[in-house]
């Protein structure tokens, strides 16, 4: 689940920089915290759950067990009805096989995180990376 997390950050930060592009197109000079909140709401590709958590997760959210966190009870909430709009509609009989189509096949309306985190990930992705400093072989072998 741990690279889920890194490819929705990537995913992220790309967004990020998807947005300040546009702003700056559109002659804006957004602050990083108008930049995170249109990424935070913009349609992320997917969920990025794993499928056995998921399942696990929305037979709880199903019985009345809804996460406390607002941005995970949100995603829960459209994940479920994603889920009970495919089983309405006849294209898979379980919840298995319908929250196995929705996390295939279907765009989140958000990116599930909070806005703090966001402006975590943006801060990280506005540092400059340090340069690579080479080892003393590397520096012989060049010679």
């Amino acid at each position: 689940m741990a690279e889920l997390r890194e490819i929705r950050d990537q995913d992220f930060k790309r967004e990020c920089r998807r947005q300040t592009k546009m702003a700056f197109e559109r002659g804006e000079i957004p602050s990083a915290g108008e930049i995170v909140a249109r990424a935070v709401g913009s349609d992320a590709p997917g969920y990025y759950l794993d499928y056995d958590y998921a399942l696990t997760t929305l037979y709880r959210v199903r019985n009345g067990m809804k996460p406390r966190r607002h941005e995970k009870r949100l995603m829960w909430d459209e994940i479920e009805g994603k889920v009970n709009a495919v089983i309405a509609s006849g294209e898979e009989p379980t919840i298995a096989a319908a929250l196995n189509r929705v996390l295939a096949d279907e765009r989140a309306s958000r990116y599930f995180i909070t806005p703090g985190y966001g402006k975590k990930l943006y801060e990280q992705l506005r540092r400059r990376r340090p340069r690579r400093q080479s080892t003393e072989n590397e520096t012989l072998t060049r010679k």
